[in-house]
This record gives C-alpha cells, sequence and structure tokens, in this order.
C-alpha cells in the first residue's frame, strides 16, 4: 500500500453540497506533496458529511486538462463512511 499525495482541490458534495477539501492521489513519485489536479490522473475523497466516497479519474490524454475531462464516480456509504 503506497503512501498518497494531497490534491489541491476543492468542491461541494453532489449528494448533500459540503464542501470537500481533503483529496489525496497514489499519483506521483513523491509522498506528503500537494500537488494540482491537473497534474495527476485519479483522486478521491470521502464527504465529512454524508459519508459518500468522490473520485475523479482522467480519460482523454491529447489536451490541457480541466475538471471537465474527469469522470466522477460517488459511492454512497452512509453517514460519516459508516
Amino acid at each position: 500500500m503506497g503512501i498518497y499525495n494531497y490534491v489541491d482541490f476543492e468542491v461541494n458534495c453532489t449528494e448533500c453540497g459540503t464542501l470537500i477539501k481533503n483529496f489525496q492521489t497514489k499519483d506521483g513519485e513523491s509522498s506528503f506533496n500537494i500537488v494540482k489536479f491537473n497534474e495527476v490522473n485519479n483522486f478521491h475523497s470521502i464527504c465529512p458529511n454524508c459519508g459518500s466516497f468522490i473520485e475523479f479519474y482522467y480519460a482523454p490524454e491529447n489536451k490541457e486538462r480541466s475538471i471537465e475531462d474527469y469522470k466522477v464516480r460517488i459511492i454512497k456509504f452512509g453517514k460519516n463512511g459508516k
């Protein structure tokens, strides 16, 4: 199991509207660094309010990245990840 880098990205949870700040990624060579979302292919967090797992993953490889280039997957676990 690797060590995560932190991703400089914030978004409101699509399930409950809570601001989510603590995104992480295993992409990159270093650990415990802060990286921009457009420097990695995959990053994720868990909503601290409703427990939804939110994962962004990059699809196209032919242009400068924007957040619209990422697909998002949300898995609802329940309040506080339970």
